[in-house]
């Protein structure tokens, strides 16, 4: 047979690929390794963040001591002043308002006032009322006060956003 040569593919298709490939496995190694990393480091903050409290109101609360004490709201008005409002056993309520020149100042004057009724009365209740100005580290310092005092139940009332 003249005119048929035997140099390419019989079916017009082109030449066969070789199927063996490298895969570069250097990135992915560095992608693992990041993402063991960050769940370390994630894992040592979740630790020391932990802050342990009750509900103040509700079901999961303790049960009610034997001897009834003494609740308080504490209801910011601004940042530079707060309503207290203390509460008797038998429901009467006496309201004081304090001010201070700062958010520090004034939480300082609420624990001091606290301390005294602590004291005096025992609280065992307190529900915090912020204005959108106090910042979130402020009220955990003002909570972690609140644990010296030996305020057990405290509370955290929801603000909107003026």
């Amino acid at each position: 047979m003249a005119g048929v040569t035997n140099d390419g593919p019989k079916n017009g298709k082109g030449r066969k690929r070789g199927l063996n490939f490298d895969l570069n496995l250097v990135p992915f190694i560095d992608l693992l390794s990041m993402c063991i990393c960050f769940l370390l480091m994630t894992a040592v903050w979740l630790q020391l963040s932990a802050m342990k409290i009750q509900q103040s109101l509700g079901t999961s609360a303790e049960a009610a001591p034997q001897s009834p004490k003494y609740s308080a709201d504490v209801e910011f008005l601004s940042v530079k002043s707060l309503v207290l409002d203390v509460k008797s056993p038998n429901g009467k309520s006496k309201r004081e308002k304090l001010q201070a020149e700062d958010v520090p100042g004034l939480l300082k004057s609420v624990l001091a006032r606290l301390s005294v009724l602590q004291a005096e009365k025992g609280v065992d209740t307190l529900l915090v009322t912020p204005h959108v100005d106090v910042s979130y580290s402020q009220l955990i310092d003002f909570y972690d006060g609140l644990k010296g005092l030996g305020i057990q139940n405290f509370g955290l009332v929801p603000v909107r956003a003026r």
